[in-house]
């Protein structure tokens, strides 16, 4: 059943042309209710016309802009802005035509594997991640080789390279010819020609785009000359570590990036006196904070250090300055630890699905798309274990037949399939049919008992199971949150029949 929520998703992303995505944040209309915030993902802002930052309310009723101030309070990092109260906005159809870029239909899952396995090529795995990855039981033989071809990989931004000093390893760059023009160029487009294939060969290829960029240089005449191009760029402004996400045909069809720095978002409950200008900065990796105040009798250009701590995720906090007789209440929350390389909302971008991930055990990773073996592995009966996470599937699949027995793997399974999120659970359904499977594991972290909206989602995902007509049995372990900790640890597993 659609909720209430997904309806005004729907509505407000076909309202502002573009894409809306839920937020961690709250509003709350006059009797109290809880109304959650929808974030500008490609859908326009309708104050300032911008495709992300500003937020919208599930209601359509208030914006939150984070670029166009206005005389009322700042909330969330922007100002407040009524849509059907006192100050109407009306929707700028001219900058909504002008936000929305063109995008390209998603290319075949062939193509997409193809270009991926150049972007690993180009982005191979840093010693740190590669240290991760053996820290969480992922084998060696996993991390370099999975059909054929590295197993991850570290994406850094140009602007990283750029400071490192590493310029080949940049995507963009540019040269000046003699007329004094100067001359975007890719590095995509140079191993496209090495390689004889077509120049748009990343066209519909998820985290691919056309990016636009300008630089200042200088003509014979010793005058300022801004040249501007576009060209072909893949990924995103988050760092980390790339985890590919397979198709059952051992097909890479999707990254997500494990972030270096987990973000942070402080939403202010209580505003000091209107003199006074409050600047909350939060670290993620290290739950630190610091609060900054200015105004009368502090810093004017760089603020006052009031106090520094540590946060809970989530949790209030009173600062009190003034001799107690101004104070500011805030909450602090973290983002998340993984995010979609994706170019849906991007200039020449592509459409995208989220997948979900197919990790097979360590005999079948081994085969390529078109090896007969698998495609007769794909045909074949079997069981396989459901979880949540992309990269936890990979190293429980690493690490099932140093667990249990043979005869143990044919009944609770021997791959792993995993969506990105425990709301997602509809996804499996159609890999469940491809990979003719006839009996599942649930292994949902065990503090789903704990968590109401992850409980329910397995109550869901259950009764779905049995409707269709699956075996269903529920995996428990001790002690670790996570299957594939669980199996590194060897946990002591026990299993439950559900009818």
């Amino acid at each position: 059943m659609v909720s209430e929520v997904e309806k005004s998703i729907k509505v407000l992303s076909e309202r502002y042309r573009g894409r809306l995505r839920l937020s961690n944040c709250y509003d709350y209309d006059n009797q109290g209710n809880k109304i959650p915030f929808l974030e500008f993902a490609g859908a326009c802002c309708p104050i300032c016309g911008r495709d992300h930052y500003c937020m919208i309310n599930a209601k359509g009723t208030r914006v939150i802009c984070t670029k166009v101030p206005n005389d009322g309070k700042r909330r969330l990092n922007g100002w407040v802005y009524e849509i059907n109260g006192e100050k109407p906005i009306a929707f700028n159809e001219k900058v909504a035509a002008k936000q929305r870029p063109k995008t390209n239909q998603q290319a075949p899952a062939q193509t997409i594997d193809m270009l991926y396995r150049i972007v690993l090529s180009m982005r191979p795995l840093s010693a740190k991640h590669r240290q991760d990855l053996l820290d969480r039981g992922l084998s060696a033989e996993r991390i370099d080789n999975y059909a054929g071809h590295p197993g991850f990989g570290s994406f850094l931004t140009d602007s990283t390279y750029w400071k490192k000093k590493q310029y080949h390893d940049m995507q963009l760059g540019f040269n000046k010819a003699e007329n004094d023009e100067v001359v975007f160029k890719s590095r995509w487009n140079y191993l496209f020609q090495h390689l004889n294939l077509a120049e748009d060969s990343w066209k519909g290829v998820p985290g691919f785009y056309l990016k636009e960029s300008q630089i200042r240089t200088y003509n014979k005449q010793g005058e300022k000359v801004v040249s501007k191009g576009a060209a072909p760029y893949f990924g995103n402004k988050t760092e980390g570590l790339m985890v590919p996400y397979y198709n059952e045909k051992n097909q890479m069809v999707g990254f997500q990036v494990r972030v270096d720095h987990i973000g942070t978002q402080v939403k202010v409950l209580r505003y000091p006196d209107k003199k006074y200008w409050v600047e909350i900065e939060a670290d993620g990796d290290t739950n630190e904070y610091t609060v900054r105040v200015s105004g009368p009798g502090f810093d004017p250009e760089e603020g006052t250090v009031i106090e520094q701590g540590h946060f809970n995720d989530g949790e209030e906090i009173t600062v009190n300055f003034e001799m107690g007789l101004q104070k500011v209440t805030f909450e602090i929350k973290k983002g998340g630890k993984y995010f979609w390389i994706s170019s849906a909302n991007k200039k020449e971008g592509a459409s995208w699905t989220t997948p979900v991930q197919v990790a097979y055990n360590p005999k079948i990773t081994q085969l390529e798309a078109d090896d007969p073996v698998l495609k007769r592995y794909i045909e074949k009966p079997k069981a396989v274990w459901l979880t949540e996470g992309g990269l936890k599937a990979l190293v429980a699949a690493d690490n099932l037949a140093k667990n249990f027995s043979e005869e143990e793997l044919n009944v609770y399974g021997r791959d792993v399939l995993a969506v990105a999120g425990v709301s997602s659970y509809r996804k499996f359904f159609d890999k469940l049919k491809a990979l003719h499977v006839s009996s599942v594991t649930t292994a949902y972290d065990m503090d789903f008992k704990n968590n109401p909206q992850v409980k329910e989602n397995y109550k869901s995902l259950i009764r779905e199971l049995l409707k269709q007509g699956y075996k269903v049995r529920i995996a428990y372990w001790s002690k670790e949150k996570g299957l594939d900790d669980a199996l590194v640890n060897k946990s002591e597993f026990r299993f439950k029949d559900i009818k």
